[in-house]
C-alpha cells in the first residue's frame, strides 16, 4: 500500500515513461512539451534505457500488457520487453482486458524471474464505478465517443 505516491508528470506520455527509465521527464524527454515544441512525437534516445533493458539481458524474462492510448504509440515503452501487446479496442485499456490478454503469459512464467508490466486507464475520468455505469447504461463506446479529443487538448 503507497500511502504518499506522486507523479512525476501530470499526463501518460510523460510519467509513465519516468516509470519505465527512472527518469525524470526532463530528462527522458519523452514529454508533451517536446512534442508542441517539436511538432512531432518525442521518442526515447537510445542512450536512456529502460527498466525491461538490462533486466531481459540478465535473463529475466519480460512483457507489457498495456491498454493502447498513448503506449500504443512508437515512442520507446516497448523496448526491452521480450512480448508487448496493446491492446486497442472497445474497452479502452480496461483491466479485464489486459489483465486477461496477461494472465496466460504469467501462468507460462510463474517459475521464471520475470518483469511484467500492466498498464490500464481505468483510474482515469469520469471516474464512474459499475453501478453508475449499468445504472446510466454507458458503455465504452459511449464514453470513447463523448470524450474523443480529450488527448489532443494535452490530457493523458
Amino acid at each position: 500500500l503507497f500511502e504518499n505516491a506522486m507523479s512525476p508528470a501530470p499526463g501518460t506520455l510523460s510519467s509513465q515513461m519516468a516509470l519505465l527509465t527512472g527518469r525524470y521527464p526532463s530528462n527522458h524527454g519523452v514529454t508533451y512539451a517536446n512534442w508542441r515544441v517539436g511538432g512531432h512525437i518525442p521518442v526515447l534516445g537510445p542512450q536512456v534505457a529502460t527498466l525491461a533493458e538490462p533486466l531481459r539481458r540478465r535473463g529475466v524474462k519480460t512483457a507489457a500488457f498495456t491498454g493502447a492510448g498513448y503506449f500504443a504509440l512508437p515512442v520507446g515503452y516497448s523496448r526491452g520487453f521480450e512480448q508487448y501487446v496493446s491492446s486497442d479496442d472497445e474497452t479502452l485499456g480496461g483491466a479485464a482486458t489486459v489483465f486477461g490478454k496477461a494472465l496466460p503469459w504469467l501462468e507460462g512464467h510463474k517459475d521464471d524471474s520475470f518483469f511484467l508490466f500492466l498498464h490500464t486507464y481505468e483510474a482515469h475520468e469520469p471516474y464512474l464505478d459499475g453501478r453508475f455505469v449499468q445504472r446510466e447504461r454507458i458503455d465504452a463506446r459511449d464514453w470513447k465517443a463523448r470524450n474523443e479529443g480529450r488527448a489532443d487538448r494535452g490530457r493523458g
